[in-house]
């Protein structure tokens, strides 16, 4: 019937033929084995019985009528009373109902005459639908969760048994289509299932199988970087056209937390002018105003956006789904057309015979909208023939429920914040030595196969933290994957490039040693870590470098160095004096440790509460940052009404009990760092914090590295920072750029969000001041007035009793600034913070020769005495072309002239390119001036970008040395 599966056609056969049939049998419900529930950790030890298991002879007839009568049930549930629909339909199906006659052991008699009077009712209602009608596209779906109440690996599994379910469904009703996201669910099928994968591929030809989204998995869109948004994106759209030779045109995400604003831009950049997504109807504050509409992303780009209005991408197709799925249509006066999507979801399945044959009955009706088996091209065509009168939606779209998976699973965020970090790493040293004439081999099918597995632990209910424990065993495994052959990636490719330019030089002085730069960012001023370990990694030929100005530390030593590189690249580093860096103080009286540097002054008591931190000017004036007790650890009752890894409830801060530190230890007293340890133990037995407070000399940001033994039980850890800057608006990091949210609690949209997703950095600030609070592996936010709060660990019992539960490391940072936000400093801050600009690799010696390596691109405002407002997000080798592909974009929402610079680069011609790496000429971002030197390379290029706009640029090269493309080999160590 309408439900779960539980009948197969098996075919039809001839008397005597013998037949054999596999089955196969999951040990698990549709949702899971929950104990207890469906969203509760799975039982084990639970064991299933196979009850029956039979053979039987089908009736269609009998079969049909049972359709009809639902069909008409339907109809006289949901038509609105008083109708003559509804008033027909009660009286057609009792009339059927009184035709036939069930005997025990006998056939069912009337059959026949019950289907004709039937008919005569579909008949009487049906064939007189005006063109102005309501139009409605069924579109067959199957929502699997890549993972979620079960492990990837029985996900591979529910692929073959609901995608072989629709691969019969389309020989049995040659209208019927079905559309399917998701590449990586498609790559298993290929993998596992071949002979199915060759069904499903004709089925594409024949265009009743219809792949759709664009992405490699139905991603989370709050937590992954704007790069990684990207990749979701390249390699779905990569897979899709090498295996079916199509490119998505619609993003489709039905199910996910919330959508980035800079997804529109993402997507347009990638060949996608249409969404869908039904998610946000789960609001619980404020009901989205629309169902089609155009939704304008930060930059301005725009897509036509659906959410069906039926609001369930897992309909049943019965009456009231394509009932609802019109009288709640919100702009049918613009555009009278819906989507819905029908089919068994979540756990897989996918349409049954009875809900086609649903469809089939009901779609053209008198008062009920002419329905249609579709593709969604088909619905999005109907559409944009109106699109300019269609509503427009600005910014992101925020899912007023699940605030709580910006927190839940720390271990996987830090793993997934880390993963794109090294995978930025790798490929830009890939890229550099592969370009600068060397025989590198660029090392395509290992990266590709790195960046699968961080976009499929970015799933939808994997990343942000909503899934059984089971599934957080795969994910460390593969990020633990990702960084020990990323880490190998990044030696192989700095021994490219590092090795042979110092085997050709002489050593320089011992003052320089060898750095490291993967960001954009001038090194400037830097007070160093140096690991003891650095010294047992020394290659034949290195020398130590001496060390004017230094302080010993736990397991190395920090130093004071300085670099001329500007840019992106590998250079001498030059040790300093006390007198070019200065010295940060500490001075403790009456329990309260005074700690001083030239750029602020701060107070921490020994509890563990940051009292003050003024910031310095040139002049000597000061400006407090701090109003009451900052830095304050609290730990929330944390108590969701149903969705306990999902959700933090708008009551979570009513109860709440501050925690101050039992003890204080001085590590560290100058003058390059001074460090304070705090040690706290928590209530209940719930754990301990130890926590280390830094101030380093080079800096106006307090580091809070915090080590936690967390064994708590729906308890929620913050921490607290109460300032003097009073501001309506606060400004949080996004994917490419950064959204400013209510500070105030006026409307009950600013109420809804109370706890807000931020990438790096959130920033509160006023004219001429601000702070910002940074981090290093956390998401969940939350201003109020003037108090910064930033969620840390959370503690749900459902789907994983053990979620978060042992040991975790992590860092946040206090930054006041002079500079208003939007300001490059806090961006540069929070770069600098994630990324580690200056590091130093004394296993190669300091050659002058390095210096060839500096410098190799740069970023610089045009016309401009401040900052470039551009940064680059990734460098790597196109896919198919020996050529550097260069991502960038806008961070502070202004209008930008910069200049490329990649001198030490053979560019024989750059053009920009798309986000899938395809020159079109219509790629966002335009090159306005090339520059070329005398030997007619181009050596950079100038750009304009408006507000958040990203640009990205495709460097052709020319000859790269003996090596070349076809003969080039992998440096090995």
């Amino acid at each position: 019937g309408m439900m779960r599966r539980g009948e197969y056609a098996v075919g039809k056969g001839v008397a005597g033929e013998e037949m054999l049939f596999w089955v196969e049998v999951a040990c698990n419900g549709l949702f899971g084995v929950g104990l207890g529930g469906d969203i509760e950790p799975p039982d084990e030890k639970k064991s299933y019985k196979l009850e029956e298991c039979c053979l039987a002879k089908f009736d269609r007839e009998v079969w049909e009528l049972l359709l009809d009568l639902t069909a008409v049930h339907g109809l006289a549930s949901t038509v609105p009373k008083g109708t003559a629909l509804r008033e027909s339909a009660l009286a057609a199906g009792n009339g059927a109902v009184n035709l036939v006659d069930i005997r025990a052991n006998g056939p069912v008699a009337g059959v026949g005459p019950a289907r004709k009077a039937l008919a005569e009712f579909f008949a009487a209602w049906g064939k007189s639908t005006a063109e102005a009608a309501p139009r409605l596209y069924a579109l067959g779906h199957c929502h699997i969760d890549t993972a979620w109440l079960w492990p990837y690996a029985e996900t591979r599994r529910k692929c073959a048994r609901s995608w072989a379910t629709q691969v019969n469904n389309m020989e049995r009703f040659p209208e019927y289509k079905f559309v399917c996201s998701q590449a990586q669910q498609f790559a298993w099928v290929k993998e596992d299932y071949p002979k199915l994968y060759k069904e499903i591929k004709a089925k594409v030809e024949g265009k009743q199988f219809l792949p759709v989204g664009g992405t490699w998995v139905e991603m989370d869109c709050n937590v992954p970087s704007g790069e990684s948004l990207v990749r979701q994106f390249f390699y779905g759209q990569k897979f899709f056209k090498k295996e079916f030779d199509i490119a998505c045109r619609e993003f489709w995400l039905p199910d996910t937390f919330g959508y980035s604003a800079q997804l529109p831009q993402i997507m347009q950049g990638s060949g996608i002018t249409r969404f869908v997504t039904q998610k946000l109807s789960w609001n619980l504050f404020n009901k989205m105003p629309h169902s089609t509409f155009v939704w304008e992303g930060l930059d301005g780009s725009n897509v036509t956006a659906h959410f069906p209005p039926a609001d369930d991408y897992n309909c049943l197709a019965k009456a009231s789904d394509i009932y609802k799925s019109i009288s709640t249509n919100k702009d049918l006066g613009t555009v009278p057309a819906s989507l819905m999507l029908y089919g068994h979801g979540d756990g897989g399945g996918g349409p049954n015979p009875a809900m086609i044959g649903s469809i089939q009955r009901l779609r053209d009706l008198q008062t009920f909208p002419k329905t249609h088996f579709s593709g969604v091209d088909d619905f999005f065509e109907d559409v944009e023939r109106v699109k300019d009168k269609l509503p427009r939606w600005v910014g992101e779209l925020y899912f007023e429920l699940h605030r709580g998976t910006y927190t839940s699973q720390a271990d996987t965020k830090k793993g997934n914040r880390l993963c794109e970090i090294l995978l930025h790493d790798v490929e830009l040293l890939s890229s550099m030595a592969f370009a600068m004439g060397s025989d590198f081999e660029y090392p395509h099918g290992e990266l590709e196969e790195l960046w699968h597995l961080v976009l499929l632990n970015q799933f939808h209910d994997t990343l942000p933290g909503s899934s059984i424990g089971m599934v957080y065993k795969d994910v460390a495994e593969h990020h633990a994957k990702v960084y020990k052959e990323g880490a190998m990636l990044k030696e192989i490719a700095l021994a490219a490039l590092v090795g042979s330019m110092t085997q050709k030089n002489g050593h320089t002085e011992s003052s320089k040693f060898v750095a490291l730069n993967c960001t954009e960012m001038p090194l400037a001023r830097r007070v160093v870590f140096i690991p003891d370990g650095d010294a047992g990694k020394k290659r034949k030929g290195a020398e130590k470098p001496a060390f004017p100005y230094s302080q010993p530390c736990e397991g190395g030593v920090l130093v004071a160095a300085s670099s001329a590189c500007d840019g992106i690249g590998i250079s001498l580093a030059t040790t300093l004096t006390e007198n070019d860096i200065g010295t940060v103080r500490l001075e403790t009286v009456d329990g309260t440790h005074h700690i001083e540097n030239s750029f602020v002054r701060m107070k921490m008591h020994n509890n563990g509460s940051l009292l003050s931190m003024e910031l310095k000017r040139a002049d000597g004036t000061m400006r407090e940052s701090i109003s009451g007790e900052a830095n304050k650890l609290i730990l929330f009752d944390d108590t969701p009404l149903f969705w306990d890894a999902w959700d933090v409830e708008v009551y979570y801060t009513e109860k709440f009990e501050a925690l101050s530190a039992s003890s204080c230890e001085v590590l560290e007293s100058g003058p390059l760092r001074v460090s304070l340890k705090y040690s706290y133990t928590l209530p209940d037995g719930a754990g301990s914090v130890s926590q280390y407070v830094r101030l380093e000399a080079d800096t106006a940001r307090a580091d809070f590295n915090t080590e936690v033994n967390w064994h708590a039980s729906r308890k929620l850890l913050a921490v607290e920072f109460p300032t003097t800057v009073r501001a309506p608006t606060a400004s949080y990091e996004t994917q490419f750029g950064h959204l400013a949210r209510p500070t105030h609690r006026n409307t009950s949209w600013d109420v809804a969000k109370f706890e807000v997703c931020g990438q790096r950095f959130a920033d509160l600030s006023q004219h001429g001041f601000g702070v910002a609070l940074i981090n290093d592996c956390k998401y969940g936010y939350s201003v109020h007035d003037s108090t910064m709060r930033m969620s840390l660990l959370r503690a749900p019992k459902s789907p994983d009793d053990e979620c978060d539960m042992g040991q975790h490391t992590f860092s946040y940072a206090f930054y006041p600034h002079w500079d208003a936000f939007p300001s490059m400093d806090v961006i540069q801050e929070a770069v600098n913070f994630n990324s580690k600009p200056m590091t130093p690799l004394l296993e190669f010696p300091a050659a002058d020769g390095v210096e060839a390596l500096a410098n190799v691109f740069t970023v610089e405002a045009v016309d401009a005495p401040q900052k470039p407002s551009v940064l680059i997000s990734a460098v790597k080798k196109a896919e198919t072309a020996d050529a550097i592909v260069v991502r960038m974009y806008e961070t502070l929402g202004a209008q930008s002239v910069v200049k490329l610079s990649f001198e030490k680069l053979k560019v024989k011609e750059a053009a920009q390119c798309n986000l899938l790496e395809e020159v079109t000429g219509e790629s966002g971002v335009a090159i306005t001036k090339t520059h070329k030197n005398e030997a007619g390379n181009v050596v950079a290029v100038e750009m304009t970008f408006n507000a958040f706009q990203i640009g990205t640029v495709m460097l052709s090269l020319g000859s790269r040395g003996k090596g070349g493309r076809n003969s080039s080999k992998r440096a090995k160590k």
